[in-house]
């Protein structure tokens, strides 16, 4: 007890500004504070992601490992627990190269929907869509088969504020051209925003 009390002693200052990213993997005690890349063994990962209830953050994009460098990690699991601020609800924009492979699919899912994205037969990007909430949970799986280089894919998550009409076209515009210039950095699999 004492042990898991000190971990989260020292890494909950860690936590950024704009937002925090924590990464656990499973059966481990300790996390880290930080963008970690998913273990190649197909150990499971999660992050939470949590903008901090500012409104400097209003943007969260989640992009696949590997996204600048080539294909996302066969035989992956993983979860990200998304929490933006109370006061919005989610719109979801797809990335226009979205590339995923036969048997692999991303789960978006909270309370309100379920939704199951696989490899589209034409090749295009699912389309954008409102979710009713400001939480919600993505899980991201893939086989264990090697993957092209075209296997990427990227998620923009933005604010739509809850009583104010907005176009889900326009949220998605308004981002498009950050969410394909890719991850700051080659590692990163997060970027915020504001």
């Amino acid at each position: 007890m004492i042990q898991y009390l000190l971990i989260i002693g020292v890494l909950l200052p860690a936590a950024s500004a704009y937002g925090n990213v924590c990464k656990r993997e499973v059966d481990t005690v300790s996390g880290e504070w930080g963008f970690d890349k998913c273990d190649e063994n197909g150990l499971a990962c999660c992050y939470y992601i949590k903008t901090n209830g500012t409104h400097d953050v209003q943007t969260i994009i989640i992009y696949s490992h590997n996204f600048n460098n080539g294909a996302y990690i066969p035989n992956t699991h993983c979860r990200y627990e998304i929490e933006i601020d109370v006061d919005c609800e989610i719109a979801a924009c797809f990335a226009m190269g979205f590339g995923l492979e036969d048997g692999d699919m991303i789960r978006i899912n909270n309370k309100d929907i379920k939704m199951d994205i696989r490899k589209s037969k034409k090749g295009v990007a699912p389309s954008n869509f409102v979710i009713p909430s400001n939480k919600v949970q993505i899980d991201f799986e893939s086989t264990s088969d090697e993957k092209p280089d075209t296997a990427k894919w990227a998620l923009g998550l933005t604010c739509k504020p809850k009583h104010e009409y907005k176009s889900i076209c326009e949220m998605c515009e308004d981002i498009k051209e950050q969410i394909e210039n890719g991850p700051d950095k080659d590692e990163d699999v997060v970027k915020f925003v504001s």
